[in-house]
């Protein structure tokens, strides 16, 4: 994915610098036990959004422990707590899982990546706005869910600490994701 921050060459930029703010979260839970149902949130973090005109880019990644469903419906919401406006993207969400199973073997990952315009409800105003990472199936069945553990730590005598990572950009003026 690359980034262009360019505008049509007529206009001049708004600000000095595209960026306005960066957030990274790191998750402290860890071997977090995923459930049998249909749909779950399985990390939340809220944070600060500065200004009520700029996009939001976020990505990053979840370590999983442990074999179960391959197609499981990820997503990431953001919403604004104030109002309760949701942006979901289901689009944004990546699920890479392993084919053996057991704490002793390669570990999935889940893969986050997304734009949010300011356009967008859930987006367009300052404030705090509460990030879900979770999963939902469209066909509404329990029993499969994504892995076994999220951030594994210490799942076997080999493997060491390993936790979700998700990094926001906070971005003014022309802001389009390329993929």
């Amino acid at each position: 994915m690359s980034i262009n921050f360019s505008t049509s060459g007529l206009e001049l930029q708004k600000y000095a610098s595209n960026i306005a703010r960066i957030y990274h979260f790191e998750d402290a839970t860890h071997n977090i036990a995923l459930s049998d149902s249909a749909a779950s949130v399985i990390l939340e973090f809220n944070f600060t959004k500065a200004y009520a005109d700029t996009n939001l880019i976020l990505w990053g990644f979840s370590p999983v422990a442990g074999k179960y469903s391959y197609q499981v419906g990820q997503y990431i919401s953001i919403t604004d707590v104030a109002s309760s406006n949701v942006a979901l993207k289901y689009e944004s969400a990546h699920w890479n899982t392993t084919t053996v199973d057991g704490d002793d073997h390669i570990f999935g990952t889940a893969l986050w990546q997304g734009m949010y315009a300011a356009s967008e409800s859930a987006i367009n105003s300052a404030g705090n706005k509460k990030v879900s990472l979770g999963w939902s199936l469209r066909n509404n069945q329990s029993a499969n869910r994504p892995g076994n553990y999220w951030n594994p730590s210490e799942r076997s005598g080999r493997a060491r600490d390993r936790t979700t990572k998700i990094t926001i950009l906070e971005t003014f003026g022309n802001t389009t994701a390329v993929t």
